[in-house]
């Protein structure tokens, strides 16, 4: 419809902002969650709206590791 046509940008506000895959925003998206919850993955998965699982198979999709003890 033309009225969401217009509410949706066709480039970034700012050339500088690089255009992501959504894979992308969702990696990006989960790493900003598990470091907001301090890696409680229970927590994180509760926040995500995704079960436990679902946030274990995610990490290890995108390789991510959590911080050092």
């Amino acid at each position: 419809p033309p009225v969401i046509a217009q509410a949706v940008p066709t480039a970034p506000a700012d050339e500088s902002q690089e255009i992501k895959t959504l894979a992308e925003c969702e990696r990006d998206h989960i790493l900003r969650i598990l470091t907001f919850t301090g890696w409680n993955k229970k927590r994180a998965a509760e926040v995500l709206g995704i079960s436990r699982s679902a946030l274990y198979e995610k990490i290890a999709a995108y390789n991510f590791e959590g911080p050092q003890s």
